[in-house]
């Protein structure tokens, strides 16, 4: 999988340099810097030389966050410094603020965060909730948006608004 833009809506292998993976969740590189967010003291930090696992990221349509996520709108990067009822607070990786984030609604009426993921969250192997579980059976709200999302373009390409050129890989 490749990255690709539909719309206003982006997903599929994340190419930007200034994103890494490491053990402790996705680094964001600021100058000479890297911020990352640090579940445990519950804040942004910024490192030096994080401890990269060579992993790629990926960028994904997402409806649920967590504090910890990275999302990405109007290609600037934010932690979720808070989520819940329906209110998603974000910290800018460049400038600190905080501020109040809303879902886009993309061109398929989905409204959605672009989030940005380790493999193993693409996957649902994070720790705090599979190791236990069979793969199969654990529940995947990025999953069935991206179903809900499918079959939301099967309809726009049968309505003729968007050429079936422009997403034809999606019906590979």
């Amino acid at each position: 999988m490749v990255g690709s833009t539909l719309g206003n809506m982006q997903f599929g292998l994340n190419q930007a340099e200034d994103i890494a993976s490491t053990p402790i969740g996705i680094a964001v590189r600021i100058g000479e810097n890297w911020r990352l967010y640090d579940i445990i003291k519950n804040k942004v930090i910024d490192v030096k030389e994080p401890d990269f696992d060579n992993m790629p990221t990926f960028i994904i349509p997402s409806v649920r966050l967590r504090v910890g996520d990275l999302i990405k709108d109007n290609d600037e990067y934010y932690f979720v410094v808070g989520a819940g009822l329906g209110i998603t607070r974000v910290q800018s990786t460049r400038t600190d603020e905080v501020k109040t984030e809303l879902p886009t609604r993309n061109f398929l009426g989905t409204n959605c965060y672009l989030k940005i993921v380790t493999f193993d969250e693409l996957i649902e192997m994070d720790s705090a909730n599979s190791h236990e579980e069979n793969l199969a059976t654990i529940p995947s709200d990025n999953v069935q948006t991206l179903l809900e999302m499918r079959r939301n373009i099967f309809k726009v390409m049968n309505s003729g608004e968007i050429e079936p050129e422009k997403i034809k890989w999606l019906t590979d």
